[in-house]
């Protein structure tokens, strides 16, 4: 299975008790929470992503109806008030602010479409601007500060110069559903 997948099926199977994975997606620690105890409410998976990638998600997951997905703020906001535990981003320009984030009692994951040296927005802009000749993505947990909790998985690809934002967003997305293919 694809390093991304792994990690995510280890935290699902960890039950979403607020798990913690390592690195490799092989070992999960419980973390006593007043949220572990309450069953229902703990497997409620945040989607931020497009619907049709949602189901991809949640089919390549197994995590069948217990999903909600959103594409706004607001959305975020609303998924945590009505007791969303966790959160995984695929390729989104949105940035979780850390109050949701942290109203989140399970692990949130992202896929950023960009490598770790080109955190935040619009990385292929400035990898355009920088003139790269290589790019990638990154699928790590979120943090507090964008683009800086622990890396999971990072795809590299060569680019051909010129390149355009367009076309590499276009590498970028393939490259990030390998990860979860």
């Amino acid at each position: 299975a694809a390093a991304g997948l792994g990690v995510l099926r280890a935290s699902v199977a960890c039950g979403g008790r607020g798990a913690d994975v390592d690195q490799h997606g092989d070992r999960c620690h419980q973390r006593t929470t007043a949220a572990s105890s309450r069953h229902g409410e703990l497997s409620v998976f945040v989607l931020l992503m497009a619907p049709e990638e949602a189901e991809f998600f949640a089919g390549r997951l197994g995590i069948g109806e217990q999903y909600r997905v959103v594409t706004s703020e607001a959305g975020l906001r609303d998924a945590v008030e009505n007791g969303a535990v966790r959160l995984i981003s695929f390729c989104q320009e949105l940035i979780v602010p850390p109050p949701i984030l942290l109203g989140l009692k399970g692990q949130c994951f992202n896929f950023h479409p960009g490598p770790p040296e080109l955190p935040g927005r619009h990385p292929a802009l400035r990898a355009l601007e920088g003139r790269s000749t290589t790019f990638g993505v990154t699928f790590h947990t979120m943090a507090e500060k964008v683009d800086t909790g622990p890396i999971h998985a990072v795809r590299r690809f060569a680019l051909q110069v010129p390149s355009s934002i367009h076309e590499i967003e276009i590498l970028a997305y393939r490259a990030s559903l390998e990860l979860v293919a």
